[in-house]
């Protein structure tokens, strides 16, 4: 595990005067000179502008295609010793029913596999990180491992996490807890992991998901696409799943944009 990274500066390290012509006070400048540092720990990569550039096979995909694939080294990451990890883009479902790129990681555990020739496979739907291009996961110093993903690492499965369209690769606008599209995603990833690395994988599979991401495993549950038991799917966890999304919205309105604090909340900057 490397701790001792370099991040680059972020966009929000503005010097007083310039902060101040936004109407950001003294107590707003507090906040940031907190949550900066923090943001950096989460996103703080130099951006990879020519891998989440959008690759010229995408024009004749379809989806579930596999566009890009690269290792990622993870001795430059913030992750559990042993893993093996790539990021890869592919062809996913918009919102509209075009076809968009997207792009994730998919991760190996230090272990054979346990019945000796696949490993079982989880994807894994993370909860939120931001809506910027450059707030995906597959180029985040720790590929957003809040003890997450990371926890099925030790139990042997290999995992497939997309980013959501719309982050990374900006083809399309990234659309917030549209969960129809993060189920497409979810869905698409699975079957371009599979072209990526043929064999490797268990037929059968699972999806958990956390916050934003519980939202989206609970609609890939309800996809025609896996209600055939010939998909091979086993179903979904739902943690916290963020299934509500008006009555959630009123609560933080009413709730939390009054406090003074308001800024700290992910869900008053998400909901803007």
């Amino acid at each position: 595990m490397n701790t001792s990274r370099n991040s680059p500066e972020s966009p929000m390290q503005r010097n007083t005067a310039e902060l101040e012509s936004y109407g950001c006070n003294a107590s707003c400048q507090a906040i940031l000179s907190v949550s900066n540092p923090a943001d950096l720990e989460t996103v703080g990569t130099e951006f990879d502008f020519d891998f989440y550039s959008t690759p010229n096979n995408f024009s004749y995909s379809a989806p579930g295609d596999l566009l890009k694939l690269q290792p990622v080294d993870s001795s430059d990451l913030n992750i559990p010793a042993g893993i093996a990890t790539f990021r890869f883009q592919y062809t996913s479902i918009d919102l509209d029913g075009t076809n968009v790129p997207s792009s994730g990681f998919i991760a190996f555990p230090f272990a054979s596999p346990a019945n000796g020739s696949q490993f079982r496979l989880i994807t894994y739907a993370r909860g939120t990180i931001g809506v910027h291009r450059g707030c995906a996961p597959s180029s985040s110093p720790s590929l957003f491992n809040y003890n997450s993903w990371a926890q099925l690492m030790y139990s042997g499965y290999a995992v497939v996490a997309t980013d959501y369209a719309g982050l990374g690769n900006n083809y399309t606008l990234h659309k917030y807890s549209a969960f129809t599209a993060h189920a497409n995603d979810i869905y698409y990833s699975v079957q371009a992991a599979r072209k990526a690395f043929p064999g490797m994988f268990t037929k059968e599979w699972a999806s958990i998901g956390h916050s934003r991401g519980g939202g989206a495993v609970w609609k890939l549950s309800e996809h025609p696409l896996v209600q055939k038991h010939s998909s091979g799917y086993l179903g979904a966890v739902a943690a916290s799943p963020a299934s509500k999304l008006y009555d959630m919205s009123v609560e933080t309105f009413e709730r939390m944009t009054p406090r003074p604090d308001f800024h700290q909340f992910a869900a008053t900057a998400e909901l803007g």
